[in-house]
């Protein structure tokens, strides 16, 4: 998932189709029930015979469809929150992310990588110019990365290299 789908993913709307879901299951569970314990028992105390028997294997069967729509809906319910609880803290930590990168006036690249813009001071050389600090990289060259952020005259850059964004893959 890129940084963009993350950022705007609307986990309150997997939310309102899990309980959407659960009422659906709630409802299946309420007609299984209606069935299995009113609706039969009536049947058979007010009638007697062989259509009747045979009405009551058919409501059974009905009454099974509507248990599988129970458990099948409360299984889609329970997925969808479980998805939202799981992707909550991804989206917060992004959010979080890219709300400290624009306070350092850095960009955020949809693959995560970050952006700096020049900054700092170079006695007796050129001043320090932007760059650029990338997330697809191996944790070898990430650690050498980190080492040379130390030496790197543009201050930005040790910054940019310790952001969420450019230091993983989200």
């Amino acid at each position: 998932m890129d940084i963009e789908a993350l950022k705007t993913l609307k986990l309150h709307e997997f939310e309102e189709a899990a309980t959407g879901y659960r009422s659906v299951s709630d409802m299946g569970s309420q007609a299984k029930d209606a069935l299995e314990q009113r609706i039969t028992v009536q049947m058979r105390k007010a009638l007697r015979g062989e259509a009747v028997d045979a009405a009551v294997v058919q409501l059974r069967e009905v009454a099974k469809d509507f248990h599988y729509v129970q458990v099948e809906c409360g299984l889609i319910g329970t997925a969808l929150n479980a998805f939202a609880a799981d992707m909550r803290p991804a989206q917060d930590k992004l959010k979080r992310a890219l709300s400290e990168a624009a306070e350092h006036k850095f960009t955020v690249g949809a693959d995560g990588s970050v952006a700096y813009p020049a900054a700092g001071e170079n006695p007796g050389g050129s001043p320090p110019q932007p760059g650029s600090a990338s997330g697809t990289l191996s944790e070898q060259v990430r650690a050498i990365q980190r080492q040379a952020g130390n030496f790197d005259p543009n201050p930005n850059y040790a910054i940019a290299r310790a952001s969420p964004t450019a230091s993983r893959r989200l």
